[in-house]
C-alpha cells in the first residue's frame, strides 16, 4: 500500500440523508479504524484494522460476541405494549 494512496483515503466518513440513522467510519493513518452506527434506540460501535488492496478497503475486527438482548415475550393489550 503506497503512502500516497493511504493519504487520499484516511479521514472520517459519515452517512448522509438517511432519516433517523447515523453512521460513520474513521480511517486512521496507522491502519486502524473506528465505526459507529445508530438507528433509533440501537447503537453499535467497533474498531479494528483496515487495509487497501486493488482500490478496495478491507475492514477486519474481532468477532461479534453475539450477546445482545433477546425478546422473550411481548403482549399488546388496550393501549399499551409490554415487552419482556
Amino acid at each position: 500500500m503506497s503512502s500516497r494512496s493511504i493519504e487520499k483515503i484516511i479521514g472520517v466518513y459519515y452517512l448522509h440523508s438517511v432519516k433517523e440513522t447515523a453512521s460513520g467510519f474513521k480511517l486512521n493513518p496507522d491502519g486502524t479504524f473506528q465505526f459507529f452506527f445508530s438507528y433509533g434506540a440501537l447503537d453499535r460501535y467497533g474498531l479494528g484494522q483496515w487495509t487497501l488492496n486493488d482500490d478496495m478497503i478491507y475492514l477486519q475486527s474481532r468477532p461479534w460476541s453475539g450477546k445482545d438482548f433477546a425478546l422473550i415475550n411481548s403482549d399488546i393489550s388496550g393501549r399499551g405494549i409490554t415487552v419482556k
